[in-house]
């Protein structure tokens, strides 16, 4: 079943891993069919960031699912988390070996309880 998927990942200090991650994990999505909107590569970086966050908004509305790779770093990820669990987006977390669960509340406990409850459905 072919998807349309909306990748949230940090973009402001990406490191060359994650990048090549990132790259690799777009590839491997389209490479059996999904459609992936992929900001770095199909978002204009340099134009107004209210700009951004219009278009991020726009195509998070549209797709099936919302996949993300999670880092506390990247403060635009956090808003573009919240818009997709705002509108009941599945969430798929792609990182999930990389991210712990917390003694306290915290966005990497959501996380994962979005990431195993959608994983249920």
């Amino acid at each position: 079943m072919v998807k349309n998927i909306y990748l949230i990942h940090p973009i402001e200090n990406l490191t060359q891993k994650e990048k090549d991650f990132l790259d690799d994990y777009v590839l491997e999505l389209e490479a059996h069919g999904n459609r992936v909107h992929y900001p770095i590569r199909d978002v204009d970086q340099n134009q107004d960031g209210f700009k951004i966050c219009l278009e991020h908004r726009k195509v998070i509305k549209e797709v099936k699912e919302v996949h993300i790779y999670w880092t506390k770093k990247s403060r635009g990820s956090l808003f573009d988390f919240g818009m997709a669990f705002s509108i009941g987006k599945k969430i798929v977390l792609i990182n999930k070996n990389q991210v712990k669960r917390t003694k306290n509340k915290s966005y990497e406990n959501l996380l994962l309880d979005l990431h195993d409850l959608s994983n249920k459905k």
